[in-house]
């Protein structure tokens, strides 16, 4: 976490607004996934899982919208870690379905 607050603050400041649903993403990976889906459910939320993936010169936001989202959000994180020759474009390309992606390439 880049200098926000914790999870609890933000899950409790979005409660206090009224929002129903609320978005976190780490860059390039799920490391705080758990943590947030715990408790966002605690304060009425409904969670949306996310990455930044950034890569280079290339960067986007991934959300997930449904299991195979998940799924493909995973094997693009870990083509990202495990693949030498990690190809951005092709890779969000192949593995985009159920997938929201935020991204100005």
């Amino acid at each position: 976490m880049w200098g926000v607050p914790t999870v609890e603050a933000l899950c409790q400041a979005a409660q206090s607004q009224g929002q129903d649903y609320l978005a976190l993403t780490d860059t390039n990976g799920l490391y705080g996934a758990i943590r947030f889906l715990e408790v966002a459910r605690e304060h009425g939320l409904k969670p949306i899982i996310g990455a930044e993936l950034v890569s280079g010169q290339h960067r986007a936001v991934l959300l997930v919208k449904n299991p195979t989202g998940y799924a493909n959000l995973c094997r693009i994180l870990s083509a990202r870690h495990c693949d030498a020759s990690f190809d951005f474009i092709h890779t969000v390309t192949q593995h985009r379905r159920g997938l929201v992606i935020l991204s100005d390439d």
